[in-house]
This record gives C-alpha cells, structure tokens and sequence, in this order.
C-alpha cells in the first residue's frame, strides 16, 4: 500500500480562515481511491493539530529545511512541498512506485501495456497451435 500524506494548515485572507489544503486533500484522495482502491491511503494532517506530534521526524525536517506548505510525502519520502497539490502528478508517482518490486517481495513487475499488449497477441497466435499438435 502506498500513503500519500499532505502535511498542512489552514489558510487565512482578509481575516477569513479556511481549510483549502484539507479540502483539495479529500476530493484528490477520493480520486486516487476510485483509481488505486485499497491500494493506497491519502491522508490530510494538520501542522499544527495534534496528530502532527505522530509525524516528528516531518516536523523537524520542515523546520529545519524551511519547508514551505503543503508537503506532501509518498510513503516515507519527500514528494513535493510549497506547490499545489497535483494530482496527475500524485497518479504517475503511485504508478511507478506500484511498478516497482519492493524488497522482500516475490511479486513480478507489471509489464508496460504496449509490451503486454504484444506478449497476449503472441500467447493467442501460440495458444492454437499448441492445442492443435496435442490433438
């Protein structure tokens, strides 16, 4: 499973306080849901609510880098911080990360489509003959 964290606060603008980060948060997980399933978490915390004392190394590492808001880790690696919130780009990254066989895994590589696109033609041209000679 991947875990898209965004890493946020509240914003504020002629004295109106809103929870944008939180909110683009919760429509982009939704959509990587209905693309990934159970397959990935996006979770929304805020930098300065109490769920951020569960995120300690984060905490240092945006005060010590000056990281700007939003940062948003992928796992357990920095993504992107002081952007937008990109959700196509969130997709590619989740794509590539779910392509690549992590340690200790046994589980194959997906095959890129055109390439398995061209190794299901190639079994259904195989596949015929095969029955054929057995018969």
């Amino acid at each position: 499973m991947n875990a898209v964290r965004v890493f946020a606060a509240r914003t504020s603008s002629c004295g109106v306080t809103t929870d944008a980060w939180r909110d683009i948060t919760h429509v982009i997980g939704g959509h990587l849901k209905k693309i990934f399933g159970d397959s990935v978490c996006v979770e929304y915390i805020d930098t300065f609510g109490p769920e951020m004392s569960g995120h300690a190394a984060v905490a240092s590492r945006i005060a010590q880098e000056s990281l700007q808001l939003p940062v948003i880790y992928i796992d357990e690696e920095l993504f992107t911080s002081g952007d937008k919130i990109n959700g196509p780009a969130l997709r590619k990254e989740i794509e590539q990360l779910q392509q690549k066989p992590r340690a200790g895994s046994t589980r194959v590589g997906v095959l890129p489509p055109e390439l398995g696109k061209a190794v299901a033609d190639h079994l259904l041209t195989i596949e015929p003959l095969a029955l054929s000679r057995q018969g």
